[in-house]
């Protein structure tokens, strides 16, 4: 497949995306990804940018057609859960971060990675979600029994940071999550894709690969992004950053069962054992010389 051809393939696929910030994310990546691979010589590297392109199209052709896992990794993609969109929104949140004094004299690498009062929250709250500690465990002694080498602690810290920062999900603006939660809700609906998919009734064939979604489809699959999405203000007494998840992707609580709602409900009778099984509890039994129940 030449490389124009793939182009308007992936183009054709992103334009019939059911969500109006999809579609113009998707298209975007496609139009920088050939305009930074267009002065490739090396047959190898064209080779492997054209597969990366056909997984590309496969990828956007059976999340139109409504898989789910492939519609989640698009929409992800769109509103910042994975990928470069994602670290362009934590950077303003990273660049309000300061460090401390380094624990080594003259070595600037032992400073504590930056932090603040924000993105210590928004860390503290996706324990158990998305990240494991907000904060390393450091030992105090090592191995031997010692008392853990400055130099180790540096690593510990550093390694722990990057582990946070590649699972870390940050918040959306205020107007997105509001209508994302009206997406959920049913209040509102994206805004169509004007390429329309199915079939031609003048020839017959099949336009697209992608299909019509039902309205419950769209809304769980927008469930999920807010589910993914933290929210974040400020707590009017302390004025600190706060970080809460939405309502709206929690759902109706659900009851536990009381013992009195079970009242009046028989015991089942118990089975009796068939023939080869009472047969083979009576030989047990004349082995053991005990009385085995069944």
């Amino acid at each position: 497949m030449e490389p124009i051809y793939l182009l308007r393939k992936l183009l054709r696929q992103a334009s019939i995306i059911f969500d109006d910030v999809a579609r113009a994310h998707t298209a975007k990546l496609i139009k920088n990804s050939f305009r930074r691979n267009q002065k490739l010589e090396h047959p190898w590297t064209i080779y492997d940018r054209i597969k990366k392109g056909r997984e590309a199209l496969k990828l956007l052709q059976e999340a139109n057609a409504g898989k789910p896992k492939q519609l989640g990794r698009v929409l992800d993609l769109a509103y910042g859960r994975a990928g470069h969109k994602r670290r362009v929104l934590l950077k303003p949140i990273l660049d309000r971060a300061t460090t401390g004094e380094p624990i080594i004299p003259d070595n600037p690498r032992s400073a504590p990675p930056p932090t603040s009062e924000e993105l210590m929250a928004l860390m503290k709250h996706q324990v158990g979600a998305t990240i494991h500690r907000a904060e390393p465990d450091i030992p105090k002694f090592n191995a031997w029994g010692r008392p853990m080498p400055k130099c180790r602690i540096v690593n510990m810290r550093h390694r722990h940071r990057k582990y946070v920062l590649q699972r870390l999900l940050p918040p959306l603006p205020d107007e997105m999550i509001q209508k994302l939660e009206k997406y959920v809700t049913g209040v509102a609906e994206p805004v169509p894709p004007k390429r329309k998919s199915g079939t031609n009734p003048k020839t017959g064939k099949r336009k697209t690969s992608g299909r019509k979604l039902a309205p419950r489809f769209k809304r769980r699959a927008y469930k999920k992004i807010v589910a993914n999405t933290p929210l974040m203000s400020v707590n009017e007494k302390t004025q600190k950053p706060i970080t809460y998840w939405s309502k709206v992707a929690k759902g109706p609580p659900t009851e536990i069962g009381k013992l009195w709602d079970f009242e009046g409900l028989k015991r089942p009778p118990e089975q009796k054992p068939g023939k080869r099984k009472a047969k083979k509890l009576e030989e047990e039994k004349s082995k053991d010389g005990k009385e085995i129940t069944p």
